[in-house]
């Protein structure tokens, strides 16, 4: 990622871990993955697929949290060699 694109991105989201939304919505993810954790602990499963399954959905329940700290240290990092 260029430190343009970087620099664009950061300044759209750097506010947004702020926001009751967001907090909000990192709730609800939580609530979603304490779920799916409780599901794998629980559950004597008998198909390996099953277990694959879940720990999926629960990687994909925590992408929008690693998108968001990914672009703000990528932010930060433009900031830096900009401030250079």
């Amino acid at each position: 990622m260029s430190e343009d694109r970087a620099l664009y991105e950061g300044e759209i989201l750097s506010g947004i871990e702020r926001t009751a939304g967001w907090e909000l919505l990192c709730q609800h993810l939580q609530s979603q993955i304490d779920s799916k954790l409780k599901e794998l602990e629980s559950t004597a499963f008998t198909d390996l697929a099953q277990v694959t399954k879940i720990q999926g959905e629960i990687l994909g329940l925590r992408r929008p949290q690693i998108f968001l700290q990914d672009r703000l240290r990528r932010y930060g990092k433009a900031l830096q060699k900009e401030e250079k």
